[in-house]
């Protein structure tokens, strides 16, 4: 299964291409969740901003302002987030998940060839890997999929750097881990320094070699650790600070644990369709199994998994594939959630409950499964071999009787759906039903699947050794997983019209056109007036998910120049938090009596409220201005808010706004006369509230009061208060009229930015000092003459 290396190369272009060739005219896009609702907004902000030559740190187009570089999400630091700026935005999301497809079949590739293996065995894993169901499923959360896309790499500069500790294999290792951070999934790359411990301890008892290198050292792990964090100072900084603004800090230990592996998703590793599809098609079942299809999907091929399988027990004692079973082992264990070991102890190092969704975990199995697949390639392709002598034996008896083997893996998880039926409800329960009887295609699919694969791999089984003929494994593989990106979050009509169903027919909405040509006529300028969408559940999901196309929930309004109250973030405000109950989507427990007494409407800059359900009462206060013709109501305030307003217990006063932007805010205010001193308020930026006001007016700006404002009243520093949620600023009105400048600077971005730049140099110092030794040592000095 020799391969050259350009049929490589070739493989890392064209594969993502075939794999996923439905979704390419979708822009990569098309299940309209969190790619739609939060991802591509944020991209697009960036893009415009450093576009624009700056530095976004504040968004104003979602929940009234979001500082932008506290978010890790955003992944403003990462370079494919720069493809925003010169590509039209459907294309740079592509060409950003199209890079990262190839860029984890390179990853496991270089991976797998740095352990040893041959090309076509490293191809083989590869495959397995880049297009497996933890990479497709997650392919509508971009920072996620970037992230994980890094993994091979991580482990293979931290491999060289252990076998090969100098200042150049740190760097690359510090420089590889920051760029995982980086992509925007901090989960990823702590998940992925958690499962590298544990491979990089068990290396160490075991003992093991490779290349002939002794025992690793958990002290050389934790040096590329510090590394990265210092490269990453420019991002780790600002969020650290931001935290205890959030809400993300008060979680327990049931957000922890929340969307944890469920041992019913085993049935997904040989029948990946069989509890229903997120985005139903020609697998028609919606998705019923336990928590997000996303989390659960454990798919990497029917031939890698038998190959896998094959490698384990046969090389139970080999010390160099240790480390990978046990990484995998501990990565269940974690997955479990409350129902492993791992996670009520991890629960209570601090900081860990900043995390959720432990089921993530399940990338590492996948990462482990491609090591002992390709292994087991080579082993069969040295044919007489000690390994390849078992292996074979044992593989010979699994696919003897292909009927025992479907039995196993299909009959199996089809007689578990209906064992569960009583203890499902009575909708879960007909889904199921309908999934495991015949003709489903979610049963049908994978008994053709585990024929083809059986019947090619007793063909290969037959010779001594596997020789050229391992192309027909790789080919069955591709097959096998294509059909899970041809299908996973894939509209039905994508799969029906080839030819003319793309981005910008899946985007049309007469639905939405007809409520946001109001909002738009009537916008002003600088992401102002607010909307608030309001969308009811539907079938006990939330109605943000439900045709978010029509209704633009969340940041989605963003793509269409409309600024949001709601904002969907990893990091709620506290103080918003409190005052709305969001949760991140933009659901709210407290829609009710926010409809019924909309006084706060004014002071948020919320002119318009959609209410996508005829059941939702109307706002008090508003009056309804479009109807759509399926039935979503707008309703416009009656009075319009204002993006400023003096507060004066005197003569009141007027206030002009000079300059609305991200970042700065410019007021002329004039107050006739003096006033009394204003009431004591909450401070901004930490100062005692004991402390009184300053005597005179204060200046209100529809704009969230958050920790990184300053402010000046003609020149003179000033402190920043809030009123409310809204920034406020005391001046004196003994002259008559002051100008306000109120701007915004993230806080820690400045000693972020110089830990990242002094860790950059400190390890490029360290790079260049090895490569002059190195070349030192190559070309010595002449001798003296005596």
């Amino acid at each position: 299964m020799r391969m050259p290396d350009w049929r490589i190369a070739a493989l890392a272009l064209l594969l993502p291409l075939a794999v996923l060739l439905p979704a390419w005219p979708l822009a990569g896009m098309g299940i309209d969740e969190d790619d739609i609702l939060y991802y591509l907004p944020a991209r697009v902000f960036v893009g415009e901003a450093l576009g624009d030559a700056r530095i976004p740190q504040l968004n104003p187009w979602s929940g009234m302002d979001r500082p932008v570089l506290v978010d890790p999400q955003n992944a403003v630091w990462y370079p494919a987030t720069w493809l925003f700026v010169g590509l039209p935005p459907p294309i740079a999301y592509a060409v950003a998940l199209y890079g990262h497809f190839v860029l984890a079949f390179v990853g496991a590739y270089r991976l797998l060839r740095y352990f040893g293996r041959s090309r076509g065995a490293a191809a083989f894993g590869a495959v397995a890997f880049a297009f497996g169901g933890f990479m497709l499923a997650h392919r509508a959360h971009p920072a996620l999929h970037a992230a994980a896309a890094w993994t091979p790499f991580v482990f293979l500069a931290l491999e060289r750097f252990l076998n090969r500790p100098e200042g150049t294999t740190l760097a690359v290792a510090a420089l590889i881990v920051a760029l995982q951070a980086l992509s925007g999934h901090v989960q990823i790359a702590a998940l992925t320094a958690l499962v590298s411990l544990v491979y990089v301890v068990v290396r160490a008892v075991a003992g093991a070699p490779v290349l002939r290198v002794g025992k690793m050292r958990v002290g050389q792990w934790a040096l590329v650790w510090l590394a990265a964090a210092g490269l990453c100072g420019v991002q780790l900084i600002p969020t650290l600070g931001h935290l205890p603004e959030c809400t993300r800090v008060d979680r327990g230990f049931r957000d922890f644990v929340e969307n944890s592996w469920s041992p019913a998703s085993a049935m997904t590793w040989t029948a990946p369709m069989l509890p229903g599809q997120r985005r139903p098609n020609v697998f028609p079942e919606a998705y019923w199994g336990p928590s997000h299809q996303c989390e659960q999907l454990g798919y990497v091929g029917i031939l890698p998994l038998l190959l896998a399988g094959g490698a384990a027990l046969v090389r139970r004692g080999d010390s160099r594939l240790r480390p990978w079973k046990w990484a995998a082992v501990f990565a269940v264990l974690l997955a479990l959630g409350p129902l492993g070991p791992v996670c009520p102890l991890l629960y209570f190092v601090p900081g860990s409950n900043l995390f959720r969704v432990p089921a993530r975990a399940m990338l590492f199995v996948q990462l482990a499964a491609c090591v002992l697949s390709a292994t087991a390639l080579d082993d069969l392709r040295r044919g007489l071999s000690v390994e390849g002598v078992r292996l074979r034996a044992r593989l010979r008896g699994w696919v003897a009787h292909p009927m025992r083997m479907l039995l196993l893996l299909v009959g199996v998880p089809a007689a578990g759906v209906l064992a569960a039926l009583p203890w499902l409800d009575q909708a879960t329960a007909g889904a199921a039903l309908r999934s495991i009887t015949p003709p489903s295609l979610a049963v049908l699919v994978p008994i053709v699947v585990i024929l083809a694969s059986i019947i090619v791999l007793r063909r290969q089984l037959a010779r001594n050794a596997l020789g050229g003929g391992g192309w027909m494994l790789g080919a069955v593989l591709v097959a096998d997983l294509a059909i899970i990106g041809w299908t996973i979050d894939v509209p039905a009509r994508a799969l029906r019209e080839p030819g003319g169903y793309n981005w910008s027919v899946h985007v049309r909405s007469a639905e939405r056109e007809a409520w946001t040509r109001a909002v738009q006529g009537e916008a002003g300028t600088g992401a102002w007036p607010r909307l608030w969408v309001v969308t009811d559940r539907i079938n006990g999901a939330p109605g943000e998910y439900h045709r978010p196309l029509d209704k633009l929930p969340a940041n989605a309004a963003a793509l269409f120049g409309i600024a949001t109250l709601t904002d969907y973030g990893p990091l709620q405000p506290r103080r918003f938090a409190s005052e709305f109950a969001f949760k991140p989507w933009g659901e709210s427990d407290r829609r009710d009596a926010l409809l019924a007494d909309t006084r706060w409407a004014a002071a948020c800059g919320v002119e318009w409220i959609l209410l996508c359900e005829p059941q939702l009462s109307p706002p008090t206060g508003f009056e309804q201005a479009a109807l759509t013709p399926g039935g979503m109501r707008l309703f416009r305030a009656a009075e319009m808010p204002r993006r400023a307003w003096v507060v004066s217990p005197g003569a009141g006063g007027s206030i002009h706004v000079e300059q609305w932007a991200a970042e700065r805010v410019v007021l002329r205010v004039n107050v006739p006369g003096d006033s009394a001193p204003a009431a004591r308020v909450e401070p901004v930026n930490g100062r005692d509230l004991s402390e009184p006001a300053r005597a005179g007016a204060r200046a209100v700006v529809s704009r969230l009061a958050l920790p990184g404002w300053s402010a000046s009243v003609n020149g003179a520093p000033c402190e920043v208060r809030a009123e409310g949620l809204c920034l406020a600023v005391d001046f004196s009105s003994s002259d008559g009229n002051a100008r306000i400048e109120l701007t915004y600077q993230t806080p820690g971005l400045r000693t972020g930015a110089w830990l990242s730049l002094a860790t950059g140099v400190v390890l490029a110092g360290l790079g260049i000092a090895r490569r002059r030794r190195v070349t030192s040592a190559a070309h010595p000095p002449p001798a003296r003459p005596v």
